[in-house]
């Protein structure tokens, strides 16, 4: 079509993790370069530490769920086996120490 203009492909709000096999919705997104976020809710029952998306938020790499979702984007991105040290509670969203 002559009107046609290329847009890009989000992603967003997948609940379906998998972060242990090999193919998952992440590495399927990642090899049609487009984008993929995560949508981390507290399960019924679950406790406080797990969910990004249920307040209150635990913050923190606080459950199994967390640290399997990390893990994967340290191996995918080539940090794996490398010391990363997360402190949200001293720095700002720009990166700079809170004062």
């Amino acid at each position: 079509m002559p009107t046609f203009k290329p847009k890009p492909v989000i992603n967003n709000e997948d609940d379906h993790e998998d972060f242990d096999r090999p193919e998952n919705n992440f590495t399927a997104a990642l090899k049609e370069h487009v984008s993929w976020g995560w949508f981390d809710y507290r399960r019924e029952g679950e406790a406080f530490e797990q969910g990004y998306q249920s307040p209150p938020v635990n913050w923190g790499i606080s459950s199994e769920r967390k640290r399997s979702f990390f893990k994967f984007c340290s191996e995918i991105t080539g940090v794996a086996g490398q010391t990363l040290t997360l402190t949200p509670d001293t720095t700002t969203a720009t990166g700079k120490p809170a004062h």
